[in-house]
């Protein structure tokens, strides 16, 4: 079950408001497209799927141009790219400070974030790793679009649609099918 840290009453209503949406709609499924923006050129676009049971189970399959797949279960990730025949596997040792962590499970809301409730959007700069993300929200309060500007000047841009709701997930949907022999990497 989604923790709510924030009470409806407090002046933290619409990060609430998006918190219970995304507790009532999960485990869910949303179609995505990621570009990579390098000043001002798009570089990189994919598309894919995304799939978020909790904060411990969260798969991104990246379908085209190329078939990649990176999975968060519990503390560890897995990331599979299948046309380098590579798998990658480790900890995440710092999930509290990843954008999608900060936005459902911050405690409190610091001077790093600011709310924008009449543009739909959270600001997030977390100045030790140099990230500032903006995330909007459609009407139904569900991420519509996501900004990462990265110091260098490379933005990466996260486009939401067609969310799939309450959506049943096979028993293994979160373990990695590897086909063919791989490299495996594995990071301390």
């Amino acid at each position: 079950m989604l923790s709510l840290f924030l009470s409806p009453e407090s002046n933290s209503d619409f990060l609430y408001k998006i918190r219970k949406k995304i507790d009532n709609i999960k485990p869910f499924s949303v179609k995505f497209t990621n570009q990579v923006i390098n000043d001002s050129i798009l570089e990189i676009e994919e598309r894919g799927v995304m799939t978020f049971r909790d904060i411990e189970k969260i798969k991104w399959e990246y379908l085209e141009p190329d078939l990649k797949i990176w999975i968060l279960s519990d503390d560890s990730f897995e990331y599979y790219d299948v046309e380098d025949e590579q798998v990658t596997r480790g900890k995440l040792t710092k999930k509290t400070q990843l954008w999608i962590f900060q936005l459902l499970y911050t405690e409190e809301l610091t001077e790093d974030i600011s709310i924008d409730t009449k543009g739909r959007q959270i600001h997030f700069v977390n100045e030790e790793e140099g990230a500032d993300f903006k995330i909007y929200f459609n009407e139904d309060l569900l991420p519509d679009r996501i900004v990462q500007k990265d110091p260098t000047g490379v933005d990466i841009v996260y486009i939401f649609s067609e969310y799939k709701k309450n959506i049943i997930l096979p028993e293994d949907f979160f373990k990695l099918k590897i086909e063919g022999e791989v490299d495996i990497i594995e990071l301390k």
